[in-house]
């Protein structure tokens, strides 16, 4: 993987024997890419999650006791997944905000809409 380019710049100072620099840092494309192709994926669990559940709980689909397993993993995955994003920044900035913080939901309410139909017309012992 490519690392991040850096530009410095001397500024101009009131005193002669001071130095003053400005560094602009950006990531590179590939960078970028990956990232936006971690939060895709965390959007596509998202959906995936929530369509399994939803029709299991509308009785369109039976239950499968496995896939509480998967749609438990997968709370646990969104935020393994996050961390695993180059130079991943602190939890809150505006791409969790608009993505990862939505996924989790989704994938926690996925799981209780799952849950729920399961303990509405699970088999009986």
């Amino acid at each position: 993987m490519t690392s991040p380019r850096f530009k410095a710049k001397s500024i101009a100072t009131q005193q002669p024997d001071e130095l003053q620099l400005q560094f602009a840092i950006s990531r590179t494309g590939a960078v970028s890419f990956f990232g936006l192709a971690i939060y895709s994926a965390m959007l596509v669990m998202m959906v995936c999650a929530l369509t399994i559940s939803s029709l299991v709980f509308l009785g369109v689909r039976r239950i499968e006791v496995t896939l509480i397993g998967a749609l438990g993993a997968m709370i646990f995955a969104l935020p393994a997944l996050r961390n695993a994003l180059p130079g991943a920044r602190p939890l809150g900035v505006r791409a969790d905000i608009l993505i990862f913080f939505w996924a989790e939901l989704g994938a926690v309410i996925a799981l209780c809409l799952f849950i729920s139909a399961w303990a509405r017309q699970g088999s009986r012992p």
